[in-house]
Protein backbone atom coordinates (compact mmCIF):
# COMPACT_ATOMS: atom_id res chain seq x y z
CA UNK A 1 0.00 0.00 0.00
CA UNK A 2 1.10 3.32 -1.07
CA UNK A 3 2.48 5.82 1.97
CA UNK A 4 1.07 9.23 1.57
CA UNK A 5 2.86 12.25 4.04
CA UNK A 6 6.08 13.65 5.20
CA UNK A 7 9.87 11.46 5.26
CA UNK A 8 13.13 12.70 5.75
CA UNK A 9 16.80 11.58 4.35
CA UNK A 10 18.70 11.94 7.81
CA UNK A 11 22.55 11.53 7.86
CA UNK A 12 24.06 10.16 11.48
CA UNK A 13 27.77 11.72 11.29
CA UNK A 14 26.33 15.36 11.20
CA UNK A 15 22.81 14.40 12.31
CA UNK A 16 21.23 16.68 8.92
CA UNK A 17 17.85 15.81 7.25
CA UNK A 18 16.54 16.52 4.04
CA UNK A 19 12.72 16.70 4.14
CA UNK A 20 10.20 16.05 1.72
CA UNK A 21 6.60 15.15 0.80
CA UNK A 22 5.47 11.98 -1.19
CA UNK A 23 2.51 10.21 -2.25
CA UNK A 24 3.84 6.85 -2.76
CA UNK A 25 6.55 6.19 -0.21
CA UNK A 26 8.38 3.50 -1.44
CA UNK A 27 8.52 5.25 -5.10
CA UNK A 28 10.07 8.11 -4.05
CA UNK A 29 12.94 6.44 -2.02
CA UNK A 30 13.43 4.33 -4.39
CA UNK A 31 14.20 7.43 -6.92
CA UNK A 32 16.22 8.86 -4.44
CA UNK A 33 18.52 6.27 -3.89
CA UNK A 34 19.31 5.65 -7.85
CA UNK A 35 20.07 9.26 -8.10
CA UNK A 36 22.02 9.50 -4.98
CA UNK A 37 23.90 6.33 -6.65
CA UNK A 38 24.11 7.87 -9.38
CA UNK A 39 25.58 11.20 -8.41
CA UNK A 40 22.69 12.96 -9.96
CA UNK A 41 20.77 13.99 -7.22
CA UNK A 42 19.52 17.55 -7.48
CA UNK A 43 20.15 18.31 -4.09
CA UNK A 44 24.20 18.84 -4.05
CA UNK A 45 24.54 19.20 -0.14
CA UNK A 46 22.77 16.14 0.10
CA UNK A 47 24.56 14.44 -2.71
CA UNK A 48 28.09 15.82 -1.38
CA UNK A 49 27.45 14.29 2.44
CA UNK A 50 26.32 10.79 0.55
CA UNK A 51 29.43 10.77 -1.06
CA UNK A 52 31.82 12.05 1.60
CA UNK A 53 30.40 9.70 4.59
CA UNK A 54 28.61 6.64 2.29
CA UNK A 55 25.56 5.49 2.11
CA UNK A 56 25.28 3.08 5.23
CA UNK A 57 25.42 6.32 7.13
CA UNK A 58 22.13 7.91 5.73
CA UNK A 59 18.52 6.44 7.11
CA UNK A 60 15.14 6.73 5.15
CA UNK A 61 12.64 8.22 7.94
CA UNK A 62 8.78 7.78 7.32
CA UNK A 63 7.47 11.33 9.54
CA UNK A 64 3.97 11.01 9.21
CA UNK A 65 0.97 10.23 7.66
CA UNK A 66 -0.60 13.32 5.63
CA UNK A 67 -3.89 13.52 3.66
CA UNK A 68 -2.90 14.46 0.01
CA UNK A 69 -4.27 17.93 0.04
CA UNK A 70 -2.38 18.72 3.31
CA UNK A 71 1.23 17.69 1.90
CA UNK A 72 2.94 20.71 1.03
CA UNK A 73 1.30 22.62 3.97
CA UNK A 74 2.70 19.89 6.71
CA UNK A 75 6.25 19.99 5.00
CA UNK A 76 6.30 23.54 5.08
CA UNK A 77 5.89 22.72 8.94
CA UNK A 78 8.91 20.75 9.06
CA UNK A 79 11.17 23.05 6.82
CA UNK A 80 10.61 26.40 8.92
CA UNK A 81 11.23 24.29 12.25
CA UNK A 82 14.33 22.99 10.66
CA UNK A 83 16.07 25.59 9.20
CA UNK A 84 19.39 23.73 9.33
CA UNK A 85 18.76 20.98 6.83
CA UNK A 86 20.08 20.15 3.76
CA UNK A 87 16.90 21.23 2.16
CA UNK A 88 18.19 24.26 -0.17
CA UNK A 89 14.83 25.56 -1.16
CA UNK A 90 12.93 26.82 1.79
CA UNK A 91 9.83 27.02 0.45
CA UNK A 92 7.75 23.31 0.08
CA UNK A 93 6.72 22.77 -3.54
CA UNK A 94 5.83 20.39 -6.16
CA UNK A 95 8.01 19.69 -8.19
CA UNK A 96 10.43 21.40 -5.95
CA UNK A 97 10.67 25.14 -6.43
CA UNK A 98 14.07 26.57 -7.47
CA UNK A 99 13.42 30.13 -6.05
CA UNK A 100 16.60 31.16 -4.20
CA UNK A 101 18.95 29.50 -6.34
CA UNK A 102 22.53 30.92 -7.64
CA UNK A 103 23.23 29.52 -10.88
CA UNK A 104 26.93 30.26 -11.55
CA UNK A 105 27.58 32.14 -14.89
CA UNK A 106 29.36 29.10 -16.12
CA UNK A 107 25.96 27.02 -15.91
CA UNK A 108 23.94 29.86 -17.22
CA UNK A 109 26.11 29.69 -20.38
CA UNK A 110 25.56 25.88 -20.92
CA UNK A 111 21.92 26.61 -20.40
CA UNK A 112 22.32 28.75 -23.03
CA UNK A 113 23.85 26.47 -25.36
CA UNK A 114 21.64 23.78 -24.57
CA UNK A 115 18.58 25.84 -25.23
CA UNK A 116 20.04 27.02 -28.39
CA UNK A 117 20.58 23.84 -29.22
CA UNK A 118 16.88 22.87 -28.58
CA UNK A 119 15.97 25.55 -30.85
CA UNK A 120 18.25 25.11 -33.65
CA UNK A 121 19.68 28.55 -33.22
CA UNK A 122 23.40 27.89 -33.98
CA UNK A 123 26.25 28.62 -30.93
CA UNK A 124 27.95 32.07 -31.09
CA UNK A 125 25.62 34.64 -32.71
CA UNK A 126 24.62 36.45 -29.67
CA UNK A 127 24.71 40.42 -30.70
CA UNK A 128 26.36 39.14 -34.49
CA UNK A 129 25.31 42.09 -37.13
CA UNK A 130 24.60 40.78 -40.38
CA UNK A 131 26.59 42.16 -43.64
CA UNK A 132 25.15 44.65 -46.09
CA UNK A 133 25.25 41.57 -48.06
CA UNK A 134 23.43 39.39 -46.08
CA UNK A 135 20.95 41.96 -45.19
CA UNK A 136 20.57 42.59 -49.24
CA UNK A 137 19.82 38.73 -49.78
CA UNK A 138 17.22 38.42 -46.96
CA UNK A 139 15.69 41.51 -47.93
CA UNK A 140 14.65 39.77 -51.35
CA UNK A 141 13.73 36.56 -50.04
CA UNK A 142 11.03 39.03 -47.91
CA UNK A 143 9.36 40.31 -50.58
CA UNK A 144 6.15 39.50 -52.10
CA UNK A 145 5.25 37.70 -48.99
CA UNK A 146 2.50 37.86 -47.52
CA UNK A 147 1.07 37.70 -44.06
CA UNK A 148 -2.15 35.36 -43.47
CA UNK A 149 -4.98 36.84 -41.66
CA UNK A 150 -3.83 34.57 -38.66
CA UNK A 151 -0.74 35.57 -38.44
CA UNK A 152 -1.41 39.33 -38.65
CA UNK A 153 -3.96 39.04 -35.78
CA UNK A 154 -0.96 37.28 -34.09
CA UNK A 155 1.68 39.78 -34.31
CA UNK A 156 -1.36 42.72 -33.72
CA UNK A 157 -1.83 41.12 -29.88
CA UNK A 158 2.09 40.92 -29.66
CA UNK A 159 2.77 44.52 -30.39
CA UNK A 160 0.12 45.87 -28.77
CA UNK A 161 0.88 48.30 -26.16
CA UNK A 162 4.61 48.76 -27.06
CA UNK A 163 6.09 51.88 -25.98
CA UNK A 164 8.54 52.82 -29.03
CA UNK A 165 11.87 54.67 -27.57
CA UNK A 166 12.82 57.91 -29.29
CA UNK A 167 15.88 56.13 -30.96
CA UNK A 168 13.71 53.37 -32.57
CA UNK A 169 11.05 56.06 -34.02
CA UNK A 170 13.92 57.87 -35.40
CA UNK A 171 14.97 54.92 -36.83
CA UNK A 172 11.52 53.86 -38.64
CA UNK A 173 11.31 57.50 -39.73
CA UNK A 174 14.75 57.20 -41.32
CA UNK A 175 13.64 53.91 -42.91
CA UNK A 176 10.42 55.63 -44.67
CA UNK A 177 12.48 58.77 -46.22
CA UNK A 178 11.49 58.44 -49.86
CA UNK A 179 9.29 55.47 -49.46
CA UNK A 180 6.03 55.90 -51.11
CA UNK A 181 3.27 55.27 -48.97
CA UNK A 182 0.89 54.75 -52.16
CA UNK A 183 0.84 55.04 -55.92
CA UNK A 184 -0.57 58.69 -55.78
CA UNK A 185 2.08 59.71 -53.15
CA UNK A 186 3.85 62.50 -53.64
CA UNK A 187 7.25 63.18 -55.03
CA UNK A 188 9.68 64.15 -52.93
CA UNK A 189 10.86 68.07 -53.72
CA UNK A 190 8.24 68.42 -56.32
CA UNK A 191 6.68 71.83 -55.99
CA UNK A 192 3.17 72.04 -56.71
CA UNK A 193 1.94 75.35 -57.91
CA UNK A 194 -0.83 77.29 -56.77
CA UNK A 195 -3.68 76.40 -59.35
CA UNK A 196 -2.43 72.77 -59.26
CA UNK A 197 -3.07 72.66 -56.37
CA UNK A 198 -6.92 74.04 -56.87
CA UNK A 199 -7.17 71.42 -59.58
CA UNK A 200 -6.43 68.93 -57.02
CA UNK A 201 -8.88 70.23 -54.19
CA UNK A 202 -11.25 70.49 -57.01
CA UNK A 203 -11.12 67.00 -58.13
CA UNK A 204 -10.86 65.58 -54.73
CA UNK A 205 -14.22 67.35 -53.59
CA UNK A 206 -15.91 65.79 -56.37
CA UNK A 207 -14.53 62.08 -55.87
CA UNK A 208 -14.61 62.06 -52.35
CA UNK A 209 -17.72 60.97 -50.77
CA UNK A 210 -17.65 64.00 -48.19
CA UNK A 211 -18.17 62.33 -44.43
CA UNK A 212 -16.24 60.28 -42.80
CA UNK A 213 -16.30 58.59 -38.99
CA UNK A 214 -14.77 60.71 -35.77
CA UNK A 215 -15.61 59.05 -32.63
CA UNK A 216 -18.48 57.24 -33.37
CA UNK A 217 -19.98 59.93 -35.28
CA UNK A 218 -20.39 61.22 -38.99
CA UNK A 219 -18.69 63.94 -39.70
CA UNK A 220 -19.40 66.08 -43.23
CA UNK A 221 -16.71 67.95 -44.71
CA UNK A 222 -16.58 69.72 -48.45
CA UNK A 223 -13.13 71.70 -49.99
CA UNK A 224 -13.92 74.45 -52.46
CA UNK A 225 -11.26 76.21 -54.21
CA UNK A 226 -8.93 75.51 -51.24
CA UNK A 227 -11.79 76.48 -48.41
CA UNK A 228 -13.24 74.07 -46.08
CA UNK A 229 -16.92 73.65 -45.50
CA UNK A 230 -17.77 71.77 -42.31
CA UNK A 231 -21.39 70.34 -42.37
CA UNK A 232 -21.49 68.93 -38.69
CA UNK A 233 -21.41 65.72 -37.20
CA UNK A 234 -24.49 62.97 -37.50
CA UNK A 235 -25.26 59.95 -35.56
CA UNK A 236 -26.45 58.21 -38.59
CA UNK A 237 -24.74 57.79 -41.75
CA UNK A 238 -27.91 58.30 -44.03
CA UNK A 239 -28.01 61.90 -42.71
CA UNK A 240 -24.53 62.81 -42.98
CA UNK A 241 -25.11 61.53 -47.23
CA UNK A 242 -28.05 63.65 -46.97
CA UNK A 243 -25.91 66.64 -45.84
CA UNK A 244 -23.46 66.49 -48.19
CA UNK A 245 -25.89 66.28 -51.33
CA UNK A 246 -27.34 69.57 -50.10
CA UNK A 247 -24.18 71.16 -49.37
CA UNK A 248 -23.43 69.91 -53.29
CA UNK A 249 -26.73 71.32 -54.31
CA UNK A 250 -26.19 74.56 -52.66
CA UNK A 251 -22.50 75.23 -54.02
CA UNK A 252 -23.54 73.96 -57.32
CA UNK A 253 -21.37 70.86 -57.02
CA UNK A 254 -21.58 67.82 -59.60
CA UNK A 255 -19.90 64.57 -58.32
CA UNK A 256 -18.06 62.87 -61.14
Amino acid sequence: MNKCGIYAIECIVNNKRYYGSTKNWEQRKYRHILELKANKHANKHLQHSWNKYGKDTFRFLWIIDTPYEKLLEIEQIYLDNNIDSFNINPIAKSPPSRKGIIVSLVTRQKMSLAQKSICNIPPNTLGRRHSDKTKKKMSIVQTGKKLSEDTKKKLHIVNSGKILSKETKQKISKSKIGCKSSPSSFKTGHIVTPEVRKKIAITNSLNSKGYYKVQNKWRVSLTINGNKIHGGYFILETDAKNKIIELREKYNIKRV
